[in-house]
């Protein structure tokens, strides 16, 4: 089973990396790919279950870094007011005024 998870998970960390690339071009570039593939992981890790907000956690991290914001506070305050998931990453995705 777990095998199984771990299988279904990198097809999803795959299929999610290139629909980053090919949707934000301005913040990942191929060269950029290991650093969005750690941010995905580290999306998972974190309790972002879902395709959505998985996708939304590593573009809102890229856009932190590449604005010189501490994203760890920004998602420590966000983690205060928003107990979901979810709604947590979608408020750090809408921060940056992702689309």
């Amino acid at each position: 089973m777990a095998g199984l998870k771990k299988d279904k998970w990198e097809k999803t960390k795959s299929d999610l990396t290139q629909y980053i690339l090919e949707s934000y071009p301005t913040l990942f570039s191929e060269n950029d790919k290991n650093v969005l593939i750690k941010y995905l992981e580290e999306g998972y890790q974190q309790g972002y279950t879902y395709e959505t907000p998985i996708m939304q956690y590593a573009v809102a991290k890229k856009s932190a870094v590449t604005n010189n914001i501490d994203f760890s506070q920004l998602e420590q305050q966000f983690t205060q007011k928003l107990s979901s998931p979810a709604e947590r990453a979608l408020a750090l995705f809408n921060f940056f005024n992702l689309k």
